[in-house]
């Protein structure tokens, strides 16, 4: 029934949307309505509810006209009156809570004593705008009792119904007591001096449970004050709770309606709660202390923060870090000397949000010096500081005075990206200190931009040591990285090509490797054939990592004719990986690429290698490549999976050659996971003929079908939308497959509900009741399993299964397949996901 409904929402909505864009197809009738409506009487949850839901759709576009309107009430309550069914007039009462008036109102009351009906009468009522409908609930009050006089009372709450109050005041202290809670609950929300003046009757005297319901409603007749203007009475309530009251929950509603009602009264409560020793109000008072608007209210409260205890100091601190007022900063800078390690932590914390330049030298200090949290809290303040003076302060920080007191302020203005920082730093980075150097090198590598660029490979080349050269070769890159003129980028290292030692050549030819410009790639040729090892080395692994195919022919020759071995793999594998790459070459050309590249493997890994990027080229050139190489053991698996690939990919324009190779894997392949993937491949290329949707599926188990499972015919009736699947976690499922007479069978296929989740894993194949295959850990390609058996002749075909992915061994669908020599074409719509 909940689709049902959900359709009929959905409809309203659609109907609605194409009346207010003039393309509803007709608009309804009356007469429509009535042939509707007349089904409802009858009607009974569990049959259709069609004419229901076309009421539904029907009824609020009717109703706009108000003579129609008068004529739908008047048909409704004539099928309330009348003999129909509860679920029937219970539809009708909520039609009624939409378009009912008065006139509705005593056919509505009439229900409120029904047991059944009692519920969807009131809800209608409750609805209704009319004085009428709440004059029938308080007549109701002394009609009904239990479970139906609370909910009588529920909707004189709601419908805020002052005339109710005497009514419920006599309730609220009635021997009843879930009568008495619904009665002070609506007393809550009705509100008013005779409503207060009766909750405030039952607190002085109840118990505790009915107390706590009392005080809810007396907090709500306060908000209510507090809506109305009437400031001063609301707070009387509110402090009388809070002073009162030992219920946390009900103190802290009490304190957040105290401060709701005054301006420095609020921010002298939230003191007053910090300073005492009820730790529980304290994180309650902090955080309304967040809230309460003003300077006034930060001086307040930086006045006060010395004076509380060291935990309530610390709540108060991020509260104040959180009002980002620099009215608070004073107070913070005292505290953040404080003796106490979690009142200092805190405070400088708060000195990110609350602080100006003025603060840079205490927190350079206390990130230079301090030690764990007090440092970290620190570095993060100096992070945040804000306003126009504070970037100047940390440049000149970070130029002069204490070297870990620079560090830091290096460290800070590449955090902040503080471009203006470069000249600072480009001088910073020549400095005596070598921890001064790396820093400062290091946020070059953030913050340099092309200006600065020569500047910075003239570091790297006057570079003191290894591990300074490799860091400045670090920030050329990041810097180089951010230059969209990447040609213009290149030239700026090669500058410092000319005079430099083979070391710097070395790093500057790493990071002409990471440029993408036909410059660059020049440079890298060139430095492929220097006398010099470490530039020649560089140089072959930057072409080996190019991104694009303009490398392609310096590699292949680089392959060929390297003096080094370890050069000649670093080629031929960087030129496999650019030949994969997708490009505008025929298909024939790039597996003639490959082929020269299976000529140079002298590895079985590289060669692994070209076959990967074979399975990827849909042509029978590529085939015959991957198929030469079944004959290796050791590339076995990669060349019968490189095949299946390539079959699949070519079969639609040479169905024979894929057919062949395909032929060529089990000829020739041992492995059992080669065989696997070119017995799954044949039946797709070789478009097998399934013949188990001409037999019938049964599941002699005594299991009951599970979820939204189709029958046993679900699993073989060439539908993959729908599905086989018994109850969850049984020791063994079977599905049998009975033919009129005896079939040759070859192979079985098996689509699971999902890869590797719901399907079967472990199970035995019988013909005819005899087992020919046990598969166990069965591995899904795809979701799609082939199962090869020896050529057997059989009537029936069953699956035993004893184990299975996820809770139950669910098939889309089986297949049953003649052996060789009798496949047709049948074409099979993927299932839905």
């Amino acid at each position: 029934m909940r689709c049902a409904r959900l359709v009929a929402g959905v409809g309203l909505a659609v109907w609605a949307s194409l009346v207010a864009a003039g393309e509803a197809p007709a608009a309804p009738t009356m007469a429509d309505l009535e042939k509707a409506l007349a089904r409802v009487p009858a009607f009974r949850y569990g049959e259709s509810r069609a004419a229901l839901a076309e009421a539904e759709l029907m009824l609020p576009v009717l109703a706009r006209d108000p003579a129609q309107r008068k004529e739908i009430e008047k048909r409704l309550v004539a099928i309330l009156d009348g003999e129909g069914t509860k679920d029937g007039k219970a539809f009708v009462c909520r039609q009624l809570s939409l378009v009912g008036s008065a006139a509705a109102v005593p056919s509505l009351a009439r229900l409120l004593p029904d047991e059944a009906m009692s519920h969807y009468a009131r809800i209608a009522l409750e609805r209704m705008p009319c004085g009428e409908a709440s004059a029938a609930l308080r007549d109701a009050l002394a009609k009904v009792q239990g479970k139906l006089l609370v909910g009588v009372i529920n909707s004189l709450g709601e419908r805020r119904d002052a005339a109710a109050v005497p009514a419920l005041a006599r309730l609220a202290g009635s021997a009843d007591e879930a009568a008495a809670e619904a009665a002070l609950a609506a007393l809550g929300k009705i509100g008013g001096a005779e409503a207060l003046k009766a909750i405030a009757a039952v607190r002085t005297k109840a118990a505790p449970k009915l107390r706590e319901v009392a005080t809810d409603a007396y907090l709500l007749c306060a908000d209510q004050l507090v809506a109305g203007g009437k400031k001063p009475e609301a707070t009387a309530i509110y402090k009388e709770v809070y002073e009162g009251e030992k219920r946390e929950h009900l103190r802290v509603a009490a304190f957040r309606g105290l401060l709701a009602t005054g301006d420095q009264a609020a921010w002298d409560l939230i003191i007053k709660t910090l300073s005492t020793d009820e730790p529980k109000m304290w994180g309650t008072a902090a955080a309304f202390a967040r809230e309460i608007p003003g300077t006034e209210a930060t001086k307040a409260l930086a006045a006060a923060l010395a004076k509380l205890p060291p935990q309530a100091q610390v709540l108060l601190l991020n509260a104040l870090a959180a009002r980002g007022d620099g009215a608070a900063l004073p107070a913070v800078l005292e505290a953040a000397k404080s003796k106490e390690d979690a009142v200092r932590f805190a405070a400088i914390g708060a000195l990110g949000r609350l602080g100006d330049a003025s603060c840079v030298p205490l927190l350079a200090a206390l990130a230079a010096k301090g030690m764990g949290a007090e440092q970290g809290a620190a570095r993060r303040s100096l992070q945040e500081l804000r306003g126009k003076e504070v970037d100047p302060a940390l440049i000149a920080a970070a130029g002069s005075g204490e070297l870990a007191t620079r560090v830091e302020m290096i460290r800070v203005l590449a955090a902040r990206n503080v471009a203006a920082a470069v000249p600072v730093l480009l001088k910073a980075a020549e400095d005596a200190d070598k921890a001064i150097r790396v820093e400062a090198v290091n946020a070059l590598g953030v913050l340099a931009d092309a200006k600065a660029l020569p500047a910075l490979v003239r570091l790297l080349a006057e570079a003191r040591a290894d591990d300074e050269r490799a860091n400045a070769e670090r920030a050329v890159v990041a810097v180089t990285r951010r230059i969209e003129d990447k040609d213009a980028a290149a030239g700026a290292v090669l500058a410092g090509m000319g005079g430099a030692s083979a070391e710097v050549k070395a790093s500057l030819v790493r990071i002409l490797a990471r440029i993408p410009a036909a410059k660059a790639l020049d440079a890298l040729r060139a430095a492929a054939k220097d006398a010099a090892a470490a530039v020649k080395d560089a140089a072959i692994r930057g072409l080996s990592d190019w991104p694009d195919a303009a490398a392609m022919g310096d590699l292949l020759a680089i392959a060929r004719s390297a003096g080094a071995q370890v050069h000649k793999v670093l080629a031929l594998r960087g030129f496999i990986r650019l030949a994969a790459l997708p490009s505008e070459r025929p298909a024939e050309a790039t597996a003639k690429l490959l082929a020269d590249a299976m000529a140079l493997a002298a590895s079985p890994e590289d060669k692994k290698l070209v076959l990967a990027a074979l399975a990827g080229i849909g042509h029978t050139a590529a085939l015959d490549l991957a198929a030469g190489c079944l004959g290796d053991p050791a590339l076995e698996v990669e060349a019968a999976t490189a095949v299946v690939q390539i079959a699949k990919n070519v079969r639609k324009s040479n169905r024979d050659a894929a057919k062949a190779a395909l032929q060529k894997v089990l000829d020739t392949c041992k492995t059992p996971a080669a065989r696997q993937v070119a017995e799954a491949a044949l039946l797709v290329v070789d478009a097998a003929m399934n013949i188990a949707p001409q037999g019938k599926a049964t599941s002699p188990d005594g299991l009951d079908s599970d979820g939204g499972a189709g029958g046993d015919q679900a699993a073989i009736d060439g539908d993959p939308n729908t599905y086989w699947d018994e109850a969850d976690g049984q020791k063994l499922y079977r599905l049998v497959v009975t033919f009129k007479q005896p079939e040759k069978i070859g192979a079985l296929s098996i689509l699971g509900y999902q890869h590797h989740q719901y399907a079967p894993k472990d199970f035995e194949v019988l013909a005819d009741g005899r087992v020919v295959k046990k598969v166990e850990n069965a591995q899904y390609d795809d979701n799609f399993l082939v199962i090869a058996l020896d050529e057997v002749t059989a009537s029936t075909v069953e699956l035993k299964i004893t184990g299975y992915y996820g809770n139950s061994p669910a098939i889309r669908e089986l297949g049953i397949y003649p052996p060789g020599g009798k496949m047709l074409k049948m074409e099979t719509p993927p299932p839905k996901r």
